[in-house]
C-alpha cells in the first residue's frame, strides 16, 4: 500500500516538528505576550485581547515556518453546492439571532472566534492533516489513519492551556475537542477547501463565547459524572457528525484527496 520506511520517516518528522513547534510556542509566545502587558489598557478585556492577538500573531509566523518544513499544497476554493450554502445561511442567521439577544458580547465573540479559527485551521488542517494525506497516498485506510493523528494532535495541543486552567479542565477540553477536530477534518477532506473548515470553527467559537462571554480569569472544572457525561456526549455528537460528513463508503466524493494526488491539482 505504502513504503513502511518512508511513512515512519515523515511520521518521525511530523511529530518532532509538532513538538519543537509546540515548545517554541509556549516559551516565544510567553515572552511576546510578557512584551505587550506593559502596554497599559485601562480595561481587562482588552488587556486579554491585546495578548491574544499578540499570541496568535507569534504564532501564525511559527505556522509559515512550519509549513516550510512540512510542504503541502493548501486548498481555499469553496464549491457553492445548495447544501453549502443552505448550512452558510443557517449560521450566518443563527449568529445574527445570538447578536441581536446578546449585543454586549458580539466584538469579543467575533475576536475569539477569528483569533482561533484561521490560525489553529491552518496548522492542524492545512499543514498537518494535509502531510498525513500526501503521506498515507490515496487510500481510504491513510485517509483515516490522517484523521486520527490529525485529531490527536490537535487535542494534545490544548493541553498547553493548563497554564491558565487547572488539570481537569484542561483534560476535559482536550477531549472536547477531539471530537471537533475530527468533526473539521473531516469537512476539510469531503470540500476540499480550508475555509470551510475555518467558517467552521469561527462559528462554534463566536456561538460559546457571544452566550457565555470571554474568559478573563482563571478557569476551574471538578471531575463529576454530569460534566464528563457531558464532554463525552460532546465528542460522541461531533464524531457522529464526522463520519456522516465524511461518507466513508462515498470516498470518490472527498475532495480533497482528489486534489492532493492528481497531479494536476492547483492550489
Amino acid at each position: 500500500m505504502f513504503n513502511s520506511n518512508s511513512v515512519k520517516n515523515k511520521i518521525i518528522l511530523l511529530i518532532s516538528s509538532f513538538i519543537i513547534f509546540n515548545v517554541i510556542e509556549y516559551y516565544g509566545g510567553d515572552f511576546v505576550v510578557g512584551i505587550v502587558n506593559n502596554v497599559p489598557t485601562g480595561d481587562l478585556k482588552l488587556g486579554v485581547m491585546l495578548n491574544d492577538t499578540a499570541f496568535k500573531v507569534f504564532e501564525l509566523f511559527l505556522a509559515v515556518i512550519l509549513s516550510f518544513i512540512l510542504p503541502v499544497p493548501k486548498y481555499f476554493k469553496i464549491i457553492f453546492s445548495r447544501r453549502t450554502v443552505k448550512w452558510l445561511i443557517i449560521l450566518l442567521l443563527s449568529s445574527i439571532l445570538l447578536s441581536i439577544f446578546n449585543p454586549e458580547h458580539f466584538w469579543e465573540a467575533l475576536f475569539i472566534g477569528t483569533a482561533a479559527a484561521f490560525p489553529e485551521e491552518f496548522i492542524f488542517r492545512g499543514i498537518f492533516l494535509g502531510y498525513l494525506l500526501k503521506t498515507f497516498k490515496s487510500s481510504k485506510y491513510g485517509v483515516i489513519i490522517s484523521l486520527v493523528i490529525s485529531t490527536v494532535l490537535f487535542s494534545v495541543y490544548h493541553f498547553g492551556n493548563i497554564v491558565n486552567q487547572n488539570i481537569e479542565a484542561t483534560i476535559l477540553q482536550m477531549f472536547g475537542v477531539a471530537g471537533i477536530g475530527f468533526m473539521l477534518g473531516c469537512l476539510y477532506v469531503k470540500t476540499g477547501s480550508l475555509l470551510i473548515p475555518m467558517i467552521a470553527h469561527f462559528f462554534f467559537d463566536f456561538f460559546l463565547t457571544i452566550m457565555n462571554g470571554m474568559q478573563v480569569s482563571y478557569k476551574t472544572q471538578q471531575f463529576d459524572q454530569s460534566t464528563i457525561s457531558a464532554v463525552i456526549l460532546q465528542f460522541l455528537i461531533f464524531l457522529l457528525i464526522g463520519i456522516m460528513i465524511l461518507k466513508a463508503k462515498n470516498s470518490d466524493y472527498w475532495r480533497l484527496t482528489r486534489l492532493i494526488y492528481s497531479e494536476n491539482g492547483k492550489k
